[in-house]
């Protein structure tokens, strides 16, 4: 199981380390919480019950260097979502977003940046829920990637746009 100090992967929140385990007290019950501290973010502590299996499923251990730099040796060849429907594209971005799953955030990134450049091409914008999902999946996945290559996430959005636009 995880330990205080130790850096994970959470959900939506990307890199965190593990600031503390702890009890909070509500009603009769008492529930113990990992408290998280996302690396990349001032954002307040996200709280975590050690006992709803849902939400742990949602922690993981971060990628190491070599994983990252696989990843985005691969991230061209990656194939790009097309769903055409909105709705049932929303479901599906929705799903990615929430699987914590590297592989399917880094298509869904390729696409949504794709489909960016290609809508700036003529003059338009990405609709402002597929921007959203764009701005968090990138958020999530570049912490992730700067975190195990020790560089800002600003660096990744850089270079996966190079990947997408040489």
């Amino acid at each position: 199981m995880y330990q205080v100090n130790e850096t994970i992967f959470y959900g939506s929140e990307g890199v965190c380390r593990i600031a503390d385990i702890s009890e909070r007290r509500f009603d009769d019950k008492t529930i113990e919480y990992f408290v998280l501290k996302p690396v990349f973010q001032n954002k307040a502590l996200v709280y975590v019950p050690r006992d709803n299996e849902k939400l742990r499923e949602r922690m993981r251990h971060v990628l190491d260097t070599d994983e990252v730099q696989e990843l985005l040796d691969e991230f061209v060849n990656f194939e790009l979502i097309n769903i055409p429907g909105i709705r049932e594209r929303k479901l599906e971005y929705q799903r990615i977003l929430q699987s914590c799953d590297y592989r399917e955030l880094s298509r869904l990134v390729k696409t949504l940046y794709t489909h960016k450049r290609e809508a700036e091409i003529e003059g338009k914008r990405l609709p402002m829920w597929e921007e959203r999902v764009r701005k968090e999946a990138a958020k999530v996945l570049f912490s992730e990637f700067a975190y195990a290559l020790k560089v800002e996430p600003t660096q990744i959005e850089d270079h996966i746009i190079d990947l997408i636009d040489p």
